[in-house]
């Protein structure tokens, strides 16, 4: 036997599977089990509380890649020595203040937490803290944890992708940037974010996701987004910056686990939809014109600072049509809000 599906069997236990060697793939959502010699194991949506347990004394599951223990309630988790080679670890959905033996998981390269059912502020805040402890991790998921700010006090270099959706966060850390520099994808939908200058110093960053914050000063953000020189999808819709700029998408976000729980591996849970372009081109007509004025100086703005830019807030970004000379464009030069060119300037009008 190398594959095992035990979910949404209201399991309590589940013991010695570490006798199955052959085992590669166990799924155990909402269970409660010890495991020895598997490939990856699912026990989603069972009712486990602690995990593992044996009725034998404790051996190293050498073989196990994958773990998913997703809503089950569980309070203790364990995996400090059990799974020494753990590629990807899924604890969506329980009741886990700390992961034991998490830091010595030297192989981890997902880790989703996403969604953990907490009693007081308390253990949030110390929740949110002990889940960014292991230091290998390529992708990180801990959306939906409340916290308003995140407790990273280690460097994790190897860091690439990371969720930090719907949090209730107000802030970064200063040395966010610092700690994180290889990030390529981050998250940060549906918080109270206001200021972006934490994210400096990462320089290979390709993806930043910021709907549904406070964002509100253009020039000083536009200036960090400038940095990021290997930027092309930005989206920060639903944001002071860009209020009235769409129309809405609230309605159609994808806030929660619960609609689809077996796909909570994916990265695109907690974002906007893209948007319609034919719509969107409506919606402009029916803009007043001081909003049409702020959506076209902040899309000239993002075309001169972010030279890679490729996608914005959903939709296609395409300089040549950002800087067509129109109307809208002459009332800027009028305004001084664009520069006309200068014989040895380039081709580029300058902001």
């Amino acid at each position: 036997m190398t594959d095992l599906d035990l979910r949404k069997n209201r399991l309590l236990e589940v013991r010695n599977v570490h006798r199955l060697p052959q085992l590669q793939h166990l799924n155990l959502g909402k269970c409660l089990l010890l495991l020895h010699h598997i490939w990856l194991t699912n026990t989603d949506d069972n009712e486990l509380d602690e995990f593992p347990l044996s009725d034998m004394p404790p051996e190293s599951c050498k073989h196990l890649r994958s773990l998913r223990v997703c809503r089950n309630g569980m309070t203790a988790l364990d995996v400090d020595g059990h799974f020494p080679r753990l590629e990807a670890l899924y604890v969506d959905g329980n009741s886990l203040t700390h992961v034991n033996g998490l830091e010595h998981l030297h192989r981890l390269r997902t880790f989703s937490a996403r969604e953990q059912m907490l009693g007081t502020n308390s253990d949030a805040e110390t929740c949110v803290t002990n889940l960014v402890k292991n230091t290998d991790v390529h992708n990180l998921y801990i959306s939906l944890n409340p916290a308003y700010t995140l407790g990273v006090t280690q460097h994790l270099l190897n860091l690439q992708r990371l969720e930090l959706a719907s949090m209730g966060l107000k802030e970064l850390p200063d040395n966010f940037g610092q700690l994180t520099p290889n990030i390529r994808s981050v998250n940060l939908n549906f918080n109270s974010l206001k200021d972006l200058r934490p994210l400096l110093n990462i320089k290979r960053l390709s993806e930043l996701l910021l709907a549904g914050n406070k964002v509100e000063r253009l020039r000083q953000n536009a200036m960090v987004l400038g940095k990021f020189p290997s930027l092309s999808k930005l989206d920060w819709r639903d944001n002071p910056v860009t209020l009235r700029f769409y129309a809405s998408a609230s309605e159609n976000r994808v806030m929660s686990l619960r609609r689809n729980p077996d796909d909570e591996q994916l990265t695109d849970r907690f974002v906007l939809p893209c948007g319609d372009l034919e719509a969107d081109e409506q919606h402009q007509t029916r803009l007043d014109y001081e909003t049409r004025i702020r959506r076209r100086v902040t899309e000239m703005m993002l075309a001169n600072m972010c030279r890679d830019l490729r996608e914005l807030d959903g939709l296609p970004f395409e300089k040549s049509r950002v800087l067509v000379k129109d109307d809208v464009w002459e009332r800027l030069t009028m305004l001084g809000v664009i520069r006309r060119k200068q014989p040895e300037q380039t081709d580029e009008e300058n902001y």
